[in-house]
């Protein structure tokens, strides 16, 4: 597996390109939201909970490295990927 760290034409850190994908991935899973960004907004609660916690970013590069490498068993490599991850933490 080549590493992607090196990649950096791509618009993961771009701000406004970040807050429109969770914008529509969370208005498909909440619907969209008729409050503005408070605290009270699930939308909001939710894109701070994901971004606190590297999730969002994490996602990202999971796809992202799905579609490059095309692995034969897409779950499993993110299974293999996370767990990876979290042995590294522990």
């Amino acid at each position: 597996m080549r590493n992607m760290e090196h990649c950096t034409k791509d618009n993961r850190n771009d701000s406004a390109t970040k807050t429109k994908v969770m914008d529509s991935t969370l208005d498909s899973l909440l619907g969209p939201s008729e409050v503005g960004r408070t605290a009270e907004d699930p939308k909001s609660t939710a894109i701070i909970y994901l971004e606190k916690h590297g999730i969002l970013r994490l996602m990202q590069k999971l796809v992202y490295e799905i579609a490059l490498f095309q692995p034969d068993d897409p779950i499993q490599y993110m299974i293999d990927h996370v767990e990876n991850i979290r042995d590294r933490i522990d």
